[in-house]
Protein backbone atom coordinates (compact mmCIF):
# COMPACT_ATOMS: atom_id res chain seq x y z
CA UNK A 1 0.00 0.00 0.00
CA UNK A 2 1.24 3.61 -1.00
CA UNK A 3 2.08 5.91 1.88
CA UNK A 4 -0.57 8.31 0.76
CA UNK A 5 -2.99 5.68 1.09
CA UNK A 6 -2.32 4.43 3.94
CA UNK A 7 -2.83 7.90 5.57
CA UNK A 8 -5.83 8.60 4.15
CA UNK A 9 -7.33 4.84 5.39
CA UNK A 10 -5.73 6.22 9.14
CA UNK A 11 -4.66 9.78 9.44
CA UNK A 12 -1.84 10.68 11.68
CA UNK A 13 -2.82 12.42 14.65
CA UNK A 14 -1.01 15.46 15.56
CA UNK A 15 -0.22 17.00 18.58
CA UNK A 16 0.25 20.78 19.55
CA UNK A 17 3.15 22.33 21.08
CA UNK A 18 1.63 24.17 24.20
CA UNK A 19 5.03 26.88 24.00
CA UNK A 20 5.37 27.66 20.02
CA UNK A 21 1.98 26.37 18.71
CA UNK A 22 3.51 24.14 16.65
CA UNK A 23 2.07 20.77 15.53
CA UNK A 24 4.23 17.64 16.12
CA UNK A 25 4.24 13.65 15.11
CA UNK A 26 3.94 11.25 17.69
CA UNK A 27 6.86 8.93 16.68
CA UNK A 28 7.20 5.64 18.36
CA UNK A 29 10.59 4.44 16.91
CA UNK A 30 12.79 4.68 13.93
CA UNK A 31 14.19 1.70 11.88
CA UNK A 32 16.23 1.33 9.23
CA UNK A 33 15.91 -1.67 7.05
CA UNK A 34 13.53 -2.66 8.86
CA UNK A 35 15.85 -2.97 12.03
CA UNK A 36 14.92 -1.03 14.85
CA UNK A 37 17.09 2.04 16.02
CA UNK A 38 18.18 1.27 19.77
CA UNK A 39 17.10 4.73 21.23
CA UNK A 40 15.69 5.30 24.85
CA UNK A 41 12.06 4.66 25.65
CA UNK A 42 10.19 7.95 25.13
CA UNK A 43 13.15 9.88 23.58
CA UNK A 44 10.79 10.97 20.84
CA UNK A 45 7.87 12.00 23.14
CA UNK A 46 6.69 15.72 23.10
CA UNK A 47 7.05 17.13 27.02
CA UNK A 48 2.88 18.93 26.54
CA UNK A 49 3.58 20.71 29.81
CA UNK A 50 7.17 21.65 29.35
CA UNK A 51 6.61 21.93 25.65
CA UNK A 52 9.80 20.44 24.99
CA UNK A 53 11.19 17.38 22.70
CA UNK A 54 9.04 15.99 20.13
CA UNK A 55 9.38 15.35 16.54
CA UNK A 56 8.49 17.94 14.02
CA UNK A 57 8.62 17.44 10.02
CA UNK A 58 9.41 20.88 8.16
CA UNK A 59 8.99 21.20 4.33
CA UNK A 60 11.43 23.84 4.76
CA UNK A 61 14.47 22.73 6.73
CA UNK A 62 17.06 21.20 4.77
CA UNK A 63 18.26 18.47 7.27
CA UNK A 64 17.04 16.65 9.98
CA UNK A 65 18.14 17.79 13.86
CA UNK A 66 18.50 14.94 15.96
CA UNK A 67 18.56 14.76 19.66
CA UNK A 68 22.76 13.43 20.27
CA UNK A 69 21.88 10.29 21.75
CA UNK A 70 19.31 9.50 18.62
CA UNK A 71 21.58 10.73 15.99
CA UNK A 72 23.90 8.71 17.26
CA UNK A 73 22.29 5.85 16.73
CA UNK A 74 20.86 6.49 13.84
CA UNK A 75 24.34 6.95 12.26
CA UNK A 76 25.16 3.64 13.15
CA UNK A 77 22.45 1.62 12.20
CA UNK A 78 22.85 3.73 8.75
CA UNK A 79 26.58 2.97 8.45
CA UNK A 80 25.84 -0.51 9.15
CA UNK A 81 23.62 -0.63 6.37
CA UNK A 82 25.21 1.36 4.08
CA UNK A 83 28.65 -0.55 4.41
CA UNK A 84 29.40 -1.67 1.01
CA UNK A 85 29.47 1.88 -0.51
CA UNK A 86 32.52 3.86 -0.92
CA UNK A 87 32.66 6.28 1.25
CA UNK A 88 34.02 10.23 0.27
CA UNK A 89 37.07 11.17 2.38
CA UNK A 90 37.24 13.81 4.10
CA UNK A 91 32.93 13.93 4.28
CA UNK A 92 31.57 17.67 2.61
CA UNK A 93 30.82 19.58 5.64
CA UNK A 94 28.56 19.53 7.83
CA UNK A 95 28.00 16.06 7.12
CA UNK A 96 29.48 12.65 8.38
CA UNK A 97 29.30 10.56 5.90
CA UNK A 98 29.71 10.85 2.16
CA UNK A 99 28.90 8.29 -0.91
CA UNK A 100 30.08 8.27 -4.17
CA UNK A 101 27.14 9.24 -6.29
CA UNK A 102 29.16 6.81 -8.89
CA UNK A 103 28.74 3.67 -7.05
CA UNK A 104 25.05 3.79 -5.85
CA UNK A 105 22.44 2.29 -7.64
CA UNK A 106 19.10 3.87 -8.12
CA UNK A 107 15.01 3.16 -8.04
CA UNK A 108 12.00 4.80 -9.18
CA UNK A 109 12.52 7.14 -5.76
CA UNK A 110 16.35 7.86 -6.00
CA UNK A 111 19.44 6.37 -5.00
CA UNK A 112 19.50 2.88 -3.64
CA UNK A 113 20.38 2.92 -0.34
CA UNK A 114 19.41 1.74 3.41
CA UNK A 115 15.43 3.12 4.05
CA UNK A 116 15.20 5.18 7.38
CA UNK A 117 11.30 4.56 8.52
CA UNK A 118 9.69 6.22 10.84
CA UNK A 119 6.94 4.01 13.53
CA UNK A 120 3.79 6.56 13.78
CA UNK A 121 1.47 7.14 16.82
CA UNK A 122 -1.07 3.67 15.87
CA UNK A 123 0.69 0.93 15.49
CA UNK A 124 3.36 -0.40 13.54
CA UNK A 125 3.17 1.50 10.67
CA UNK A 126 5.66 3.66 8.32
CA UNK A 127 5.81 7.14 8.37
CA UNK A 128 7.76 7.66 5.21
CA UNK A 129 10.36 6.00 3.76
CA UNK A 130 13.32 8.80 4.17
CA UNK A 131 16.35 6.39 2.99
CA UNK A 132 16.62 8.82 -0.12
CA UNK A 133 17.86 11.67 1.56
CA UNK A 134 19.02 10.87 4.96
CA UNK A 135 20.11 13.06 8.35
CA UNK A 136 23.53 11.85 8.34
CA UNK A 137 24.67 11.46 4.94
CA UNK A 138 25.30 13.34 1.53
CA UNK A 139 25.62 11.83 -1.97
CA UNK A 140 28.86 13.11 -3.73
CA UNK A 141 30.27 12.98 -6.86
Amino acid sequence: MELAEGLRRNPVPFLKNPKNGAYYLRVTGIAVNQQAVPIPPRALDLDVRRGTGGVTLSTVDPYTALRPDIYRALLSAFDAATSGIPRVTPPAKPFEMCYQASALGTTRLGFAVANIDLGLDGGPRTAATTGRCPAAARWCK
